[in-house]
């Protein structure tokens, strides 16, 4: 039996760190939808279904990589969101992943926002990409809470819970280093200490183990670089190549070349964080850093001694780690605005929304993609002015100021 489901809470005081009050409260008194986010691994699904065991109600679930479209949504969801549970104390629905609905999926979004405005009982839905385009729609229909990722200790603490019970050979450090070793993903140190059973568990087995590739989110990176003073920590939330930092959406095509260099997003996202987290005595040698970093990048790629380049990780991580004074209590963090994204002055750099206007009139017409680009000039008048032609072809609000801009 894998550990992840031995071990998986089955009531809410077996959960960690997570605001099950809350969470409870919801499912108790509301009939309308929850949006959960946090990173991967971290106990959304299973804090749901411990609630669920504890309240003997009924759990629907669902996983958004079902969705396909507007009328496969609604026969899956449209009698549960009605129908009383038989044998339990209430029903909650829970859609999970909605990172899994797909660039395909014609009319989901808004078949969940009819399911969500029509539900006589609590939804709720889970994401890791709580800033996917795909999901903006959804929020304003939503009440929106965070899990936060896992501490270290939270699952180092975990592990030697289970490490116990299962009398493992183990050194007390290694189970630290595991913690660490598993960026925050709880289920993934839980499955690698059960691989690692067979044997000591020492940090030489688990270096053994190879590479996770994980990916983590900025934002993750970002609360390790503020919140702590340890140098280490800090550069190994920035080394690897691990963090995604881009400012491009890289999951749609033809995204233009012309835009704002990936190497440099990290920095952005620090330079506009720095004044939200640190206090005014620390600004100075945070920005100093920064404009170090700065020059040093430049003299890099001007004498093309590109192999430099390994040692601005070392001086960001431990140079913007070290100016503050003393960890902050809480940690506030806002998107950049060097972002096409975000900041819609921006827009016209990036050529990737077009290309899904016109996918979006290549299914509709017997026109190509391409063809539909070549005629966008024209057809955007069209589109502009018929709020009728704009709901059949699905077109959002960011197609629409697209339009509106070109």
């Amino acid at each position: 039996m894998l550990w992840t489901e031995k071990y998986k809470p089955t009531k809410l005081n077996q959960v960690i760190q997570h605001p099950v009050e809350k969470l409870k409260k919801f499912v108790l008194n509301s009939k309308s939808a929850l949006l959960i986010y946090g990173p991967t691994g971290i106990g959304k699904t299973s804090t749901i279904y411990a609630l669920a065991q504890e309240l003997n109600y009924e759990l629907y679930e669902l996983n958004a990589s079902n969705f396909r479209n507007k009328e496969k949504i609604l026969s899956l969801l449209g009698t549960s969101t009605q129908q009383k549970s038989l044998f339990n104390n209430g029903k909650v629905i829970l859609i999970d992943e909605l990172e899994g609905l797909s660039a395909i999926d014609r009319g989901a979004v808004k078949a969940i926002i009819e399911v969500i405005q029509n539900t006589s009982f609590p939804i709720i839905l889970t994401t890791t990409s709580f800033d996917a385009d795909k999901i903006e729609p959804l929020k304003k229909y939503c009440q929106i809470l965070e899990f936060e990722p896992l501490t270290r200790e939270a699952i180092a603490k975990k592990l030697e819970e289970i490490a116990k019970k299962e009398k493992l050979d183990y050194e007390p450090s290694a189970l630290d280093y595991l913690a660490r070793y598993s960026s925050g993903d709880l289920r993934a140190a839980i499955t690698d200490l059960q691989v690692l059973s067979n044997k000591k568990i020492t940090k030489e087995a688990i270096l053994e183990l190879g590479t996770r590739e994980k990916t983590e989110e900025i934002k993750n990176v970002l609360l390790k670089i503020f919140k702590t003073k340890d140098i280490n920590i800090a550069y190994e939330a920035i080394s690897d190549k691990k963090s995604v930092v881009n400012l491009i959406d890289f999951g749609k095509t033809n995204r233009s070349p012309a835009v704002f260099s990936d190497d440099n997003a990290l920095i952005y996202w620090i330079e506009e964080n720095i004044p939200r987290n640190y206090q005014l005595n620390e600004l100075s040698q945070a920005f100093d850093i920064l404009s170090k970093v700065d020059v040093f990048q430049r003299q890099i790629m001007k004498s093309q001694h590109y192999r430099f380049l390994v040692y601005i990780g070392s001086l960001l991580s431990a140079g913007i780690a070290n100016a503050k004074d003393k960890k902050p209590e809480k940690i506030i963090l806002k998107k950049t605005r060097r972002s096409p994204k975000q900041n819609f002055r921006l827009w016209s750099l990036v050529s990737k929304r077009k290309y899904l206007i016109a996918d979006k009139l290549a299914t509709q017409t017997r026109l190509s993609t391409q063809r539909n680009l070549e005629e966008l000039p024209y057809l955007k008048i069209l589109l502009k002015n018929s709020k009728e032609l704009q709901e059949q072809l699905e077109l959002e609000k960011q197609d629409i100021d697209y339009l509106n801009k070109i």
